[in-house]
């Protein structure tokens, strides 16, 4: 990360070319490529307490290959500590996602191994699962959470797992088509497996939970896999006395959910799951969301997060509802997982990827690419007699806010429909808050305001009432959008960059054309587009919160503290956005808040 971080990795990168748009207030790579986030987890081992943040990372380019798990940690989500990747490449296998659990002083590493293994000269691709044990940094008494070995395997056997090899280089878990093709055909090997119809190469990204009933009087861990077309449950626990076991290696296949639910499943590739207990307020009765990130089907294209509201009795999902609900409503917003062990879980708090599969590989910046999004706290809210996800930024944040601001005081009516206000005095870094709210007086069909450079690039917020169609498919009655339209923001030709990397399963209509480009605003290709948010599920029809992080490629916008969630990247060529102009095109509207300089107070 550019500010505020202290860097156990030393790498000489005194010739950041990428300064322009590495986020000063986000995490990033301190070099190099990141995508999901891994591992999310909490501890307090030494007595001081940290967030973990394990990223898939590739050190040697700034495009994917030769994934480790990156790993840095923080006390505040605003400064961050690099440190050394904590499980490296193996020479036969990429390190894919996965998660950690915190259990009796140590952390337990969950995670894919994706391999490629020739068999009569055809390439196959694998996917099994491991443990890897945190065990003590030999450079560092006071550092418990430095991953260096991974215990019951040699890595150079990879390629040659299987149950002829025994115990010690046995993954945890293979995919039941394997299993079942072992115990169909006594003696078979892992290369006559390759070549069976039960060969299946997707089976990845494992999510440990710790399940608990509404009374947190059952507690026993689950285990949540990708398994391409669905997502798979699993139970660590005595089938006798109902209690958790405790070595992670005992894993029995109990239930499964997604097919049939959400975007057509023919579509996409499920990845990264999760789920999470949260209590709606005033309610002793749980709802589980669970978490499905799937790549592509986003509702604008490419990856996005898809997630449910039901029922989960450690081993069964109940859905209440067929149609994806979305976690975010933007372009780039992808692999949410939330923290493990947050004492008293007290708050359930989750970090995203911000970009897109479509165009991840080729965005301008070299030395590092991709980041994360802010720490996100995730409640429930009710709407239409359903339950809906908020996503509002966390408390944290708010102490990125300095004492430098700008008023915001603006009414607009027939005879002045526009205004213009300088913000350079908050603009300068790049990095800044916009917190206003919007009160509709007469009625209006299109009002909001755009941030602009001296070189008319901008983005444009903007409220818009006309009912819109796209809604419906989601089970909502299409009543207006909020719009962020960057198609005119910056440095938006990333093809020559590289290609777009459009997903081959990606639907398409009727004319052969991608079948998500009518629900985008005013789509001129993959990156120069709008992306819209519901206005029904907001609580007034009248008056708007919309709260706005700018940090120099990253936008990342709340309504009405989380009821809708939005996150883009932008490239601006010129200096950054430092006006903004209200707009409105009838009726009478005011704009009342704040802007705020933010800059990462010290550690």
């Amino acid at each position: 990360m550019h500010c505020n971080s202290t860097n156990y990795w030393d790498y000489d990168a005194g010739r950041d070319r990428d300064i322009k748009y590495r986020p000063g207030y986000h995490h990033t790579p301190f070099i190099g490529w990141m995508n999901d986030p891994n591992g999310l987890v909490y501890e307090n081992m030494t007595g001081t307490p940290y967030y973990h943040l394990f990223y898939q990372f590739n050190p040697y380019s700034s495009k994917w290959d030769n994934m480790h798990w990156g790993h840095s940690k923080t006390k505040d989500f605003l400064n961050w500590i690099h440190l050394p990747p904590a499980i490296y490449r193996f020479q036969k296998g990429h390190i894919f996602s996965g998660s950690v659990a915190y259990y009796n002083n140590k952390l337990y590493a969950f995670f894919t191994v994706f391999g490629k293994h020739e068999h009569n000269k055809i390439k196959f691709e694998f996917q099994h699962n491991y443990i890897a044990t945190s065990v003590p940094n030999p450079y560092n008494d006071s550092d418990l959470t430095t991953y260096y070995n991974i215990s019951d395997y040699d890595p150079h056997e990879l390629g040659r797992v299987g149950k002829q090899f025994g115990n010690k280089i046995n993954p945890i878990l293979i995919p039941e088509e394997e299993k079942e093709f072992y115990d169909n055909n006594p003696g078979k090997t892992f290369n006559d497996y390759l070549e069976s119809p039960n060969y299946n190469s997707n089976y990845r990204d494992p999510k440990i939970v710790l399940y608990k009933d509404d009374k947190n009087i059952t507690e026993y861990y689950v285990l949540l896999m990708s398994a391409d077309y669905e997502y798979r449950i699993y139970q660590n626990k005595d089938p006798k006395t109902n209690e958790k076991l405790t070595d992670f290696e005992t894993w029995s296949l109990v239930g499964k959910f997604g097919v049939g639910y959400g975007v057509d499943t023919k579509y996409i590739q499920y990845e990264c799951p999760d789920i999470v207990r949260i209590f709606p307020s005033g309610s002793s009765h749980a709802k589980w969301v669970f978490i499905a990130n799937i790549n592509p089907g986003g509702p604008f294209g490419g990856s996005a997060t898809e997630y449910f509201t039901g029922d989960f009795d450690g081993a069964t999902y109940t859905s209440d509802h067929v149609y994806p609900k979305w976690m975010d409503f933007g372009k780039d917003h992808y692999a949410t997982v939330t923290y493990n062990n947050i004492p008293h879980e007290e708050r359930v708090l989750g970090l995203p990827w911000t970009s897109n599969w479509i165009y991840a590989n080729i965005v301008p910046t070299v030395q590092y690419r991709s980041s994360n999004g802010l720490p996100r706290e995730f409640t429930l809210f009710r709407y239409a007699s359903e339950y809906f996800l908020n996503v509002a930024p966390s408390k944290e944040v708010k102490n990125l806010r300095t004492d430098v601001t700008i008023p915001i005081s603006e009414t607009l009516a027939k005879r002045k429909k526009k205004s213009v206000l300088d913000i350079s005095a908050v603009a300068g870094e790049g990095m800044y808050e916009i917190n206003i709210d919007v009160t509709v007086t007469k009625n209006a069909k299109k009002y909001g305001f755009y941030i602009y450079n001296d070189d008319g690039e901008k983005i444009d917020f903007f409220f818009d009432t006309r009912n819109d169609k796209l809604w419906k498919e989601y089970g909502l009655l299409g009543k207006g959008s909020f719009i962020m339209d960057r198609r005119y923001s910056g440095n938006h030709n990333l093809s020559y960059y590289g290609k777009y990397g459009a997903h081959d399963r990606e639907k398409k209509d009727e004319n052969g054309n991608y079948a998500f480009i009518k629900n985008c605003y005013k789509y001129i290709d993959h990156f120069k587009l709008g992306t819209k948010i519901p206005m029904e599920l907001l609580k007034s029809k009248r008056k708007h919160n919309v709260q706005i992080f700018y940090d120099r490629s990253h936008v990342e916008v709340f309504l009405d503290g989380g009821r809708g969630a939005m996150t883009n990247i932008v490239f601006p060529l010129g200096d950054y956005y430092n006006k903004i102009k209200f707009y409105t095109d009838r009726g009478s509207i005011s704009f009342e808040g704040t802007i705020y300089k933010l800059e990462v107070p010290s550690s």
